[in-house]
């Protein structure tokens, strides 16, 4: 009984801060991006157009130039703090720059913001004393790249995987290594998706590739059947959470 209090008391007081994120933090972030589309709005207004030529607008403006791909590598970057969708950016990237130019500005963003989390670990003041104990703990120490490796293929939370090995101080290499292979099917198959879509969104002229769409459909259906063998076969590779 005794035994259960302390495990339960170590896992309380385990707190990723980007995925256990303080009351007062989401608040910010939801102030934020509701000032940012209010804004976005009343800009519309003033200008007298629509949101959807408004829209049409930025996406040009991305589009063009280096300074579209460095804004959306910033966005990226703060991601865990504003709350930002992943997904939805890796859609956008793939939408904006193609297959090719979005996989590999996804990949690099993606890898950059795993990067900031996992500094937030290293620089933490919590200890990974109490926790040495959990099997996915033990098995960062002992084999960091095929565990991370398989984190990512898994569909573990991002941002939990990333701070632990921050907090663990697990090696760089072995960190980005396994990052970019095990979250490349997952890029690949949501940049294709966004890839897929052509046209115009000023004049609503829309269009799918239907090649891409089977292309990440078949990513889609490997990667579920790869994480649910590796799922079986790594039962233990569970990150620790706090106990309510």
């Amino acid at each position: 009984m005794s035994s259960n209090t302390s495990q339960s008391k170590q896992d309380a007081a385990f707190e990723p801060p980007v995925s256990n994120l303080p009351k007062s933090v989401k608040i910010i972030a939801l102030v934020f991006w509701l000032s940012l589309v209010v804004g976005f709005w009343l800009y519309a207004r003033q200008q007298d157009t629509s949101l959807v030529v408004q829209l049409a607008n930025v996406i040009d403006a991305l589009q063009q130039g280096w300074l579209g791909p460095l804004v959306l590598f910033l966005v990226y970057m703060v991601r865990p703090f504003v709350l930002a969708p992943v997904t939805f950016l890796t859609l956008l990237a793939g939408f904006l720059y193609g297959a090719v130019g979005g996989y590999t500005l996804a990949m690099v963003a993606l890898l950059a913001s795993a990067m900031v989390v996992y500094g937030v670990g290293m620089l933490s003041s919590r200890s990974a004393y109490g926790l040495s104990q959990r099997p996915m703990i033990a098995k960062l120490r002992d084999n960091s790249f095929e565990t991370v490796l398989i984190s990512r293929l898994l569909f573990i939370p991002g941002d939990i995987t990333n701070y632990l090995c921050g907090l663990l101080r697990v090696d760089i290499k072995a960190f980005l290594w396994a990052s970019l292979i095990g979250g490349t099917p997952g890029a690949l198959m949501v940049v294709l998706v966004g890839a897929s879509i052509e046209g115009d969104f000023e004049t609503r002229s829309l269009s799918l590739r239907p090649s891409y769409l089977i292309v990440s459909a078949l990513l889609l259906v490997s990667s579920l059947g790869l994480s649910q063998y590796l799922r079986r076969r790594n039962r233990d590779l569970e990150p620790p959470v706090n106990a309510e």
